[in-house]
């Protein structure tokens, strides 16, 4: 058996690489260890399909019209294919959304003839999954043959926890300590508001506020790219026993280790926030595009949503934050539920 993933790979991004990792493992489980899985950042003009037996368009932000005509060429010429917790993402806010809602009203994000690929895929993949409610709305307003199509959630859900004892660096905090998880990083300011600096002036007025409130912080990056920021936010911040800076990039697994030990996180980077979910720690996501809508609203947890281009995110995350002192069993409770079904739904797809 060998297998085609394409996805946004290669660049050391935690949470393309753990979605990647999670797939190999449950094909593996399934196939064996005679599956091959090779994973690929294709161009659209991308033909080389002959010497696989399935396609798979893989998660992250990748149902995108490239990707798209990659997976439709696979099925042009026979070959199986399936999408994997893919999503839709752009800059498209809160009237966008809402306009999700109108029942007559198309989105308008895909060309006629990516719409005519994608209700074909939809109709002969083995598998179609999408990452979120909104992903699934705009393909259901894509003249999109939906009967098929379900939510899958995030393929980030499926990580596990690695040893923390083995994670190399001291990592010694446990829940007692009140540490909360900070990340930030980049996305080139293609965010809401388009302004990045403007985000991390509020969060370090909320960094300030924590420690000042009796919680310690555990500062740290997703991708090598965001390390520098990480450092700048530091250095900005009180220097105090009560702040610790982790410069490591690690894997998926070893940040949900990590994450267990936190009460809760404030994250930017979108897996972030996955893996504090998953480590059933409450997150305040820091909604920097549509994916963290889609995101937060596939485990119903909407109000811990601060979009980027809000004019008090400071004012929004203490509010987040009472709402996680006040209610933590009620929204841990709600995303163990929802991730136990995505999970059985992200392992249980493959023909």
């Amino acid at each position: 058996m060998k297998v085609l993933y394409l996805g946004w790979v290669g660049a050391n991004n935690i949470g393309d690489e753990l979605m990647l990792n999670n797939f190999k493992k449950v094909i593996k489980n399934k196939y064996g260890d005679k599956c091959r899985v090779t994973p690929l950042f294709c161009p659209e003009t991308y033909n080389d399909f002959d010497e696989y037996d399935l396609v798979c368009l893989g998660g992250g932000s990748i149902l995108l019209e490239g990707f798209i005509a990659v997976l439709y060429r696979a099925l042009e010429q026979g070959k199986r294919v399936m999408v994997w917790g893919s999503g839709y993402d752009d800059l498209l806010g809160n009237e966008f959304i809402t306009r999700l809602e109108d029942l007559y009203i198309s989105p308008y994000v895909y060309s006629d003839s990516t719409e005519e690929k994608l209700n074909e895929i939809a109709k002969k993949a083995d598998f179609f999954g999408v990452r979120g409610p909104l992903t699934y709305k705009i393909l259901e307003k894509s003249n999109v043959d939906m009967t098929n199509v379900v939510i899958s959630g995030d393929p980030g859900f499926l990580l596990e926890s690695a040893n923390i004892n083995e994670i190399g660096i001291n990592i010694d905090f446990t829940k007692r300590d009140k540490v909360v998880g900070i990340n930030m990083g980049t996305s080139y300011n293609r965010i809401y508001g388009g302004r990045e600096d403007l985000v991390e002036v509020e969060l370090i007025k909320a960094c300030n506020r924590l420690l000042k409130t009796g919680y310690k912080l555990y500062i740290y990056a997703m991708w090598p790219t965001d390390l520098d920021l990480v450092l700048e936010l530091y250095k900005k911040l009180p220097k105090s026993e009560n702040v610790i800076l982790d410069i490591f990039i690690h894997t998926g697994e070893e940040l949900v280790s990590i994450m267990k030990n936190c009460v809760f996180t404030i994250n930017f980077k979108l897996h972030g926030n996955v893996a504090s979910a998953v480590a059933k720690v409450p997150f305040i996501c820091l909604g920097y595009r549509l994916k963290a809508y889609d995101l937060v609203k596939s485990i119903e947890c909407e109000e811990l949503n601060i979009p980027t281009d809000s004019e008090n995110i400071y004012e929004e995350i203490e509010k987040c934050i009472l709402r996680i002192e006040k209610n933590e069993d009620e929204i841990i409770s709600k995303i163990d539920k929802n991730i136990t079904r995505y999970k059985d739904i992200l392992t249980n797809c493959f023909k």
